[in-house]
Protein backbone atom coordinates (compact mmCIF):
# COMPACT_ATOMS: atom_id res chain seq x y z
CA UNK A 1 0.00 0.00 0.00
CA UNK A 2 3.06 2.48 0.48
CA UNK A 3 3.29 2.37 -3.18
CA UNK A 4 -0.22 3.44 -3.74
CA UNK A 5 0.06 6.76 -1.02
CA UNK A 6 3.21 7.70 -2.21
CA UNK A 7 2.48 8.12 -5.80
CA UNK A 8 -1.05 8.19 -6.19
CA UNK A 9 -1.69 11.82 -5.10
CA UNK A 10 0.96 12.47 -8.46
CA UNK A 11 -0.77 9.91 -10.53
CA UNK A 12 -4.18 11.35 -10.46
CA UNK A 13 -2.43 15.15 -10.80
CA UNK A 14 -0.54 13.93 -13.58
CA UNK A 15 -3.55 12.21 -15.25
CA UNK A 16 -6.23 14.08 -14.45
CA UNK A 17 -5.67 17.25 -12.97
CA UNK A 18 -6.93 16.26 -9.88
CA UNK A 19 -6.49 18.59 -6.81
CA UNK A 20 -5.95 17.07 -3.17
CA UNK A 21 -9.53 17.29 -2.57
CA UNK A 22 -10.15 14.69 -4.99
CA UNK A 23 -7.55 12.47 -3.71
CA UNK A 24 -9.06 12.51 -0.27
CA UNK A 25 -12.59 12.05 -1.61
CA UNK A 26 -11.19 8.58 -3.29
CA UNK A 27 -9.48 7.47 -0.17
CA UNK A 28 -12.98 8.03 1.62
CA UNK A 29 -15.25 6.26 -1.06
CA UNK A 30 -12.86 3.49 -1.87
CA UNK A 31 -11.99 3.15 2.15
CA UNK A 32 -15.68 3.28 3.12
CA UNK A 33 -16.66 0.88 0.43
CA UNK A 34 -13.93 -1.78 1.26
CA UNK A 35 -14.92 -1.70 4.85
CA UNK A 36 -18.69 -2.35 3.73
CA UNK A 37 -17.22 -5.10 1.52
CA UNK A 38 -15.04 -6.90 4.39
CA UNK A 39 -18.25 -6.55 6.93
CA UNK A 40 -20.89 -8.13 4.55
CA UNK A 41 -19.25 -10.31 1.98
CA UNK A 42 -15.65 -11.05 3.31
CA UNK A 43 -17.24 -13.65 5.78
CA UNK A 44 -19.03 -15.46 3.00
CA UNK A 45 -16.09 -15.11 1.08
CA UNK A 46 -14.01 -17.06 3.30
CA UNK A 47 -16.43 -20.08 4.33
CA UNK A 48 -17.07 -20.60 0.45
CA UNK A 49 -13.40 -20.10 -0.78
CA UNK A 50 -10.92 -20.25 2.05
CA UNK A 51 -9.07 -18.02 3.41
CA UNK A 52 -5.97 -18.83 1.05
CA UNK A 53 -7.66 -18.81 -2.12
CA UNK A 54 -9.35 -15.42 -1.09
CA UNK A 55 -6.52 -13.85 -0.59
CA UNK A 56 -4.90 -14.83 -3.85
CA UNK A 57 -7.70 -14.04 -5.55
CA UNK A 58 -7.32 -10.56 -3.62
CA UNK A 59 -4.31 -10.18 -4.35
CA UNK A 60 -5.02 -10.98 -8.74
CA UNK A 61 -7.31 -8.07 -8.40
CA UNK A 62 -4.72 -5.80 -6.74
CA UNK A 63 -2.39 -6.76 -9.45
CA UNK A 64 -4.90 -6.16 -11.92
CA UNK A 65 -6.00 -2.74 -10.22
CA UNK A 66 -2.25 -1.46 -10.32
CA UNK A 67 -1.81 -2.75 -14.00
CA UNK A 68 -4.77 -0.17 -14.72
CA UNK A 69 -4.10 2.32 -12.33
CA UNK A 70 -1.75 4.45 -14.32
CA UNK A 71 -3.63 4.68 -17.70
CA UNK A 72 -5.15 8.33 -18.60
CA UNK A 73 -8.79 7.63 -19.20
CA UNK A 74 -11.05 8.12 -16.61
CA UNK A 75 -13.26 4.74 -17.09
CA UNK A 76 -10.26 2.55 -16.64
CA UNK A 77 -9.52 4.47 -13.68
CA UNK A 78 -12.41 4.04 -12.38
CA UNK A 79 -12.37 0.23 -13.14
CA UNK A 80 -8.75 -0.16 -11.34
CA UNK A 81 -10.55 1.88 -8.20
CA UNK A 82 -12.96 -0.76 -7.78
CA UNK A 83 -10.36 -3.30 -8.57
CA UNK A 84 -8.19 -1.99 -5.30
CA UNK A 85 -11.23 -1.40 -3.36
CA UNK A 86 -12.24 -5.18 -4.23
CA UNK A 87 -8.63 -5.76 -3.13
CA UNK A 88 -8.87 -4.21 0.18
CA UNK A 89 -11.49 -5.83 1.54
CA UNK A 90 -10.24 -9.55 0.45
CA UNK A 91 -6.55 -9.45 1.24
CA UNK A 92 -6.84 -7.36 4.22
CA UNK A 93 -8.84 -9.09 6.78
CA UNK A 94 -7.14 -12.19 5.39
CA UNK A 95 -3.99 -12.05 7.89
CA UNK A 96 -5.64 -13.01 11.26
CA UNK A 97 -7.72 -15.62 9.80
CA UNK A 98 -4.50 -17.25 8.02
CA UNK A 99 -2.40 -16.89 11.17
CA UNK A 100 -5.38 -18.78 13.18
CA UNK A 101 -5.25 -21.33 10.31
CA UNK A 102 -1.17 -22.06 9.69
CA UNK A 103 0.37 -21.21 13.11
CA UNK A 104 -0.64 -23.32 16.19
CA UNK A 105 -2.23 -21.96 19.24
CA UNK A 106 1.45 -21.45 21.04
CA UNK A 107 2.79 -19.22 18.32
CA UNK A 108 0.23 -17.27 17.15
CA UNK A 109 1.41 -14.16 19.32
CA UNK A 110 4.45 -14.68 17.66
CA UNK A 111 3.30 -15.14 14.19
CA UNK A 112 1.08 -11.79 14.79
CA UNK A 113 3.98 -10.05 15.39
CA UNK A 114 6.07 -11.12 12.71
CA UNK A 115 3.56 -10.36 10.64
CA UNK A 116 3.16 -7.01 11.88
CA UNK A 117 6.61 -6.14 11.44
CA UNK A 118 7.39 -7.16 8.18
CA UNK A 119 3.65 -4.85 7.25
CA UNK A 120 5.25 -2.15 9.07
CA UNK A 121 8.88 -2.81 7.06
CA UNK A 122 7.32 -2.44 3.39
CA UNK A 123 5.14 0.27 4.17
CA UNK A 124 8.54 2.38 5.60
CA UNK A 125 10.62 1.61 2.47
CA UNK A 126 8.08 0.92 -0.25
CA UNK A 127 7.07 4.68 -0.75
CA UNK A 128 11.12 5.41 -0.97
CA UNK A 129 10.76 2.74 -4.07
CA UNK A 130 7.64 3.49 -5.86
CA UNK A 131 8.35 7.50 -5.54
CA UNK A 132 12.05 6.58 -6.73
CA UNK A 133 10.14 4.51 -9.66
CA UNK A 134 7.58 6.99 -10.35
CA UNK A 135 10.59 9.88 -10.70
CA UNK A 136 11.88 7.51 -14.00
CA UNK A 137 8.30 6.46 -14.99
CA UNK A 138 5.23 6.69 -13.53
CA UNK A 139 4.06 3.29 -14.53
CA UNK A 140 6.90 1.45 -13.08
CA UNK A 141 5.96 1.91 -10.06
CA UNK A 142 2.43 0.96 -10.48
CA UNK A 143 4.03 -2.37 -12.68
CA UNK A 144 6.44 -3.55 -9.65
CA UNK A 145 3.54 -3.43 -7.23
CA UNK A 146 1.25 -5.30 -9.49
CA UNK A 147 4.78 -7.62 -9.44
CA UNK A 148 4.56 -8.36 -5.94
CA UNK A 149 0.91 -8.46 -5.55
CA UNK A 150 1.39 -11.23 -8.48
CA UNK A 151 4.31 -12.45 -5.79
CA UNK A 152 2.03 -12.63 -3.07
CA UNK A 153 -0.29 -14.79 -4.52
CA UNK A 154 2.18 -17.32 -5.33
CA UNK A 155 3.76 -17.11 -2.24
CA UNK A 156 0.14 -17.86 -0.28
CA UNK A 157 -0.09 -20.86 -2.77
CA UNK A 158 3.26 -22.15 -2.36
CA UNK A 159 2.44 -21.79 1.47
CA UNK A 160 -0.55 -23.23 1.55
CA UNK A 161 0.39 -26.67 -0.28
CA UNK A 162 3.49 -27.05 2.29
CA UNK A 163 0.79 -27.63 4.78
CA UNK A 164 1.07 -31.04 6.12
CA UNK A 165 -0.79 -33.32 4.36
CA UNK A 166 -4.36 -34.35 5.17
CA UNK A 167 -4.31 -31.25 7.57
CA UNK A 168 -7.19 -28.76 7.00
CA UNK A 169 -6.93 -25.43 7.99
CA UNK A 170 -9.43 -24.19 10.37
CA UNK A 171 -11.24 -21.63 7.94
CA UNK A 172 -11.36 -25.18 5.14
CA UNK A 173 -12.40 -27.04 8.15
CA UNK A 174 -15.69 -24.85 8.63
CA UNK A 175 -15.97 -24.01 4.86
CA UNK A 176 -16.16 -28.12 4.63
CA UNK A 177 -18.80 -28.12 7.98
CA UNK A 178 -21.04 -25.61 6.12
CA UNK A 179 -21.38 -27.59 2.96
Amino acid sequence: LGFLFATYAFLIKDNFGWSDKHFGMVLFVTGIASAVLQLLAFPRVVSRWSATWTFVVGSLVGAISFLLMPEATLWVHVLALVCFTLKGSMTEPCFPVLIGDFADARHQGFANGVTASCRALGTMISPFIAGSLYERNKRWAYYTGAAMFLCSAIGALLISYCQKPGKLSESERLCAESR
